[in-house]
């Protein structure tokens, strides 16, 4: 069963993630304040962590602070689907707790860990997902971004898109090296 919780800031509407499987739960992620002075403990850790993704490694914090409100937390029980191989869709997912399990026409071909994330060619094209991926032994917990929001939060800042470009050129060159 898909379960979809969160807090909604005034004035922002919910986002809506649709989790194909039944072993994920989806939490819409809206940042919260803390009663430290209004500081964002929440979006602050997400924010660092999406910082160390070279991807996003040079947005500045506005940008980032779009993307995380614009995206969604999703829990995968041990051996559940987080997506399936020729499913379309999804946009670019964040490990943030657990390990997965990469399979290609359903060999493994890897384990990701935290920091770890797939899906970012989803974000710039319409075409099946290349591979499979099952939350490890101990579940997993994603933080998705959709195309949708990504390409709002672009089409709002042509710099940050231009330097979201060129890390994702700089990742599918290393990756053709190999």
């Amino acid at each position: 069963m898909v379960t979809a919780k969160g807090v909604r800031p005034a004035g922002r509407t919910p986002f809506a993630f649709l989790a194909p499987h039944a072993s994920a739960t989806v939490c819409c992620y809206f940042p919260r304040q803390s009663n430290k002075g209004g500081a964002n403990v929440m979006a602050t850790s997400l924010r660092d962590v999406l910082r160390g993704i070279e991807i996003f490694s040079s947005l500045d914090d506005e940008t980032l602070e779009a993307m995380i409100a614009g995206g969604a937390t999703m829990k995968t029980t041990a051996g559940g689907s987080i997506v399936e191989q020729g499913a379309m869709g999804g946009g670019l997912q964040l490990l943030i707790a657990g390990t997965a399990d990469v399979l290609v026409n359903g060999n493994q071909v890897r384990t990701l860990s935290e920091g770890d994330y797939f899906g970012e060619m989803s974000l710039f094209d319409d075409t099946p997902r290349s591979a499979s991926i099952h939350a490890g032994p101990d579940g997993a917990s994603t933080f998705a971004i959709s195309p949708a929001r990504f390409g709002s939060v672009m089409e709002q800042n042509p710099k940050a898109a231009r330097v979201v470009l060129s890390a994702l050129a700089r990742r599918i060159r290393e990756l053709e090296a190999r």
